[in-house]
């Protein structure tokens, strides 16, 4: 308390250029425009992250199974995997397949990332009711086959295929979906022999959501394995959903990801 006392006396005594004074102001200042700064930056750092955090709950799934790799793994390898999804309380399932390919529309091209998906899509990422114009891609899944010709296929906002086709009354282009071949013979001869390909029909555009998603398209699971010739139970990844409420980081769902490296 003593000390509490000498410096208010010092505080409001009054000298003949009152120092302590100024100086007390001055500092007083510098820390409230500190402050209000800080609160400033604060503020705007939890809008974004709000922002990134709302975006990412319709592209992510609560929970992604994955080789350790990084690769593609054989889920026939893991016959325990349905027991496993029942133990941490799952409720949906999707098989997932990862790429790279090259979009082809007449004269234009891009390299995207492609995802194959099967028909529990929707189940897990809720962008799937999200889509900014057309149909959902899962409902075309239900009457697809591996056998049919064409690929029906779902886009994100960076690639412009629905809009320009869409615009003016212009006739669809063609498009095609091509990959790098994983297997077979290639003739140097013919560059374009080291390619396999399917036309799609681009069915539905979702609204922009990540930069990841802006420039990839879904197609259905079984015709991009028919295409990268990998087997049916060949996959990137599983991706789980979860009751509302139901905790995803539960000990048995840890204890089941360590299971799934054993063989």
């Amino acid at each position: 308390m003593l000390s509490l006392r000498i410096a208010l006396r010092y505080l409001f005594s009054r000298s003949r250029l009152h120092a302590v004074n100024y100086v007390t102001g001055v500092s007083t200042l510098a820390v409230a425009i500190v402050a209000m700064a800080l609160v400033c930056v604060l503020s705007v750092y939890n809008g974004y992250v709000e922002l990134i955090l709302a975006g990412t709950e319709l592209t992510d799934a609560e929970l992604l199974v994955r080789a350790r790799s990084g690769g593609v793994f054989d889920l026939s390898k893991y016959p325990q995997w349905p027991k496993l999804l029942r133990e941490t309380g799952a409720r949906s399932c999707v098989r997932l397949l990862y790429s790279k390919g090259l979009l082809r529309a007449d004269e234009r091209q891009w390299v995207v990332e492609v995802q194959g998906v099967d028909r529990h899509f929707g189940e897990v990422y809720t962008m799937e009711q999200q889509l900014f114009s057309g149909r959902a891609l899962s409902s075309a899944l239900r009457g697809y086959s591996s056998a049919d010709s064409v690929l029906p296929i779902t886009i994100g906002a960076g690639l412009p295929l629905l809009t320009d086709s869409t615009a003016g009354g212009a006739e669809p282009a063609e498009v095609t979906l091509l990959f790098p071949k994983r297997r077979g013979f290639i003739n140097p001869l013919n560059p374009a022999s080291s390619f396999s390909g399917m036309p799609v029909e681009v069915i539905g555009q979702y609204p922009p959501m990540s930069l990841e998603t802006d420039h990839t398209i879904y197609v259905p699971l079984e015709g991009l394995q028919l295409l990268l010739d990998y087997e049916r139970d060949e996959l990137s990844a599983l991706a789980l959903r979860y009751p509302k409420g139901g905790p995803t980081s539960r000990p048995s769902a840890s204890a089941s990801q360590r299971d799934w490296g054993r063989s």
